[in-house]
């Protein structure tokens, strides 16, 4: 055998050789070191802020929500912010880990007029905003009656006046010495602007009285029996009576007529009434 032949038989062998440990290796579960590929890390971003709904009458809250463009592997804070002290927002708001939103409330306050507000939310240098528009509650009158003194009866049998109905009852007006005994009381009454005056109307059978007052709660001055004289009782133990109320607010404007006939003016022996 040449020394070439020789040569290549090593070779052969040599080649059979390492073939064969590696099948050994292979089945005694020694597999070759393989090194995974990292997983790249996503940083969220910030992508929007939204608010349901966008426009509101003042005193309304609001509910907004944070969207970020992936989900954190640990809680997020969102940076927010307001460019006006009558829409309110919390400092910041939370994105909890694992999860893409954050919601938040919104307060909002009293406006003279409709007025846009920017709400805005940071986070990782990126900002977003969204506008929110606060619009002035309407104005509108509103009232309750009820009675300073014990609502009383006198019937001609009675030797002295009957207690029906304690004082603060509603919708009662007791007469004493021929006075409305009762106040009427508007601070229910609404307006973007404040309040300046509140114009009580109330009527007795054909009677009428206009009474301007400037603050809300007011106690009719009528006096004399003739006001309630010639009323139809048909035997009740009460006379009806209806008020309106109108309120003006700081330009002028006046309220559209909020009414009651449910007032009960109750004589108690009061101007000839003996019921």
């Amino acid at each position: 055998m040449s020394i070439h032949a020789r040569s290549a038989r090593r070779l052969t062998v040599g080649a059979a050789v390492m073939a064969l440990a590696l099948v050994v290796a292979a089945c005694d579960g020694d597999d070759p070191i393989v090194t995974p590929t990292p997983t790249p890390t996503i940083t969220p971003t910030l992508t929007s802020i939204v608010v349901n709904p966008t426009s509101v009458v003042s005193g309304t809250a609001v509910q907004g929500t944070v969207t970020l463009s992936a989900a954190p592997s640990s809680a997020a804070t969102v940076a927010l912010s307001s460019n006006n002290a009558a829409a309110t927002v919390p400092s910041s708001v939370t994105v909890s880990a694992g999860a893409t939103t954050g919601a938040f409330t919104i307060n909002t306050t009293a406006v003279a007029a409709s007025t846009p507000i920017s709400i805005s939310a940071t986070f990782g240098g990126v900002s977003q905003s969204v506008t929110l528009t606060v619009t002035p509650q309407a104005l509108a009158a509103n009232f309750t009656v009820r009675a300073l003194s014990a609502v009383q009866r006198k019937l001609a049998s009675d030797p002295a006046p009957v207690t029906i109905f304690p004082a603060g009852t509603l919708d009662a007006c007791p007469l004493v010495n021929a006075n409305f005994d009762c106040v009427f009381d508007g601070s229910g009454s609404t307006s973007p602007t404040p309040i300046q005056q509140y114009v009580w109307t109330y009527f007795v059978g054909a009677r009428t009285r206009t009474e301007p007052s400037t603050t809300p709660v007011h106690k009719p001055s009528e006096s004399g029996c003739n006001f309630f004289g010639g009323i139809q009782t048909g035997g009740l133990q009460f006379i009806g009576m209806r008020v309106d109320l109108q309120v003006r607010d700081a330009s002028g404007t006046l309220s559209a007529v909020v009414s009651s006939q449910n007032i009960r003016i109750f004589p108690a022996g009061q101007c000839g009434y003996g019921f």
